[in-house]
């Protein structure tokens, strides 16, 4: 199966470098605003938002590739390994990255609204 190839698995380790890169970045920019260093909360900030990105675009292609439809048949789509976890990773990013006060503005502007 491809899932086992290297080529795969090197994918897989490219979304993990990505992550790591979006996790150490989201350090340093809390470390720098701490110590009110703009010119590197700016770096950082546009690292986060980029790798953050990118991330997104790779985990979004796994997903396609795993569950193309002339795949699925007759076979169901048997996930496992390194696969799984990036997928609950992608899932914990992806509630990591909602901007709740921004949502919870626009609940208040449907509640407002029925008024």
């Amino acid at each position: 199966m491809f899932e086992d190839s290297f080529i795969f698995k090197l994918y897989l380790f490219i979304i993990l470098i990505v992550k790591l890169i979006f996790l150490y970045s989201s350090f340093k920019l809390f470390s720098n605003k701490e110590k009110n260093n703009k010119k590197n909360i700016i770096f950082f900030e546009n690292l986060k938002e980029f790798t953050h990105k990118i991330f997104f675009i790779l985990m979004s292609l796994l997903v396609m590739f795993l569950f193309i439809p002339s795949r699925l048949s007759p076979k169901p789509v048997t996930i496992q390994g390194e696969t799984k976890t990036f997928l609950f990773i992608y899932g914990l990013l992806i509630l990591v990255g909602i901007n709740y006060h921004e949502l919870s503005s626009e609940f208040n502007f449907l509640k407002n609204k029925n008024k």
